[in-house]
């Protein structure tokens, strides 16, 4: 693309006026045994990658930008009363987390955790999501419900 700047021409790659890279990935397998009170890295399976920089669980966006995350997952079995846990870690530590809360007797058999935000990334910067259980038990499960996805946004 070509753009004028007070009458200089000037060169314009059009991959900075597109949403990408963005990738969707979605639970392989479900994930049995969990110790409760632990975070856990969630497995999923590449579904979409336009730019390929998702691989084993990681994003990397090689671009600089800000970029809309969403992330999914699901808890399986536990006993009454809980409190979930689903986190964004960018290079290793929680940047942005959302906790669910159920009191009482009610015994939980699938909950889906959900959080979303923007985060800032360099062009080295990686994010995985993690969740944790907090329960009456000793262990959780990790279900195949749920998806994490990202893309650049343009214009900020």
């Amino acid at each position: 693309m070509i753009i004028s700047d007070a009458g200089t021409l000037k060169r314009l790659d059009i991959k900075h006026m597109s949403n990408t890279p963005a990738f969707l990935a979605k639970p392989a397998i479900a994930q049995s045994s969990r110790t409760d009170n632990t975070y856990y890295e969630v497995d999923y399976t590449e579904v979409v990658d336009s730019d390929g920089c998702y691989a084993s669980g990681r994003f990397t966006p090689a671009v600089v930008g800000y970029y809309q995350f969403n992330a999914s997952a699901e808890t399986v079995g536990g006993d009454s009363g809980w409190a979930g846990y689903i986190a964004l870690y960018k290079n290793g530590s929680i940047d942005l987390s959302t906790q669910s809360y159920i009191d009482g007797t009610a015994t939980r058999q699938g909950v889906l955790l959900v959080t979303s935000g923007v985060i800032y990334l360099d062009a080295d910067d990686y994010i995985e999501v993690y969740i944790k259980m907090n329960t009456q038990g000793a262990t959780f499960a990790i279900g195949t419900e749920g998806q994490f996805s990202a893309f650049r946004l343009i214009g900020v």
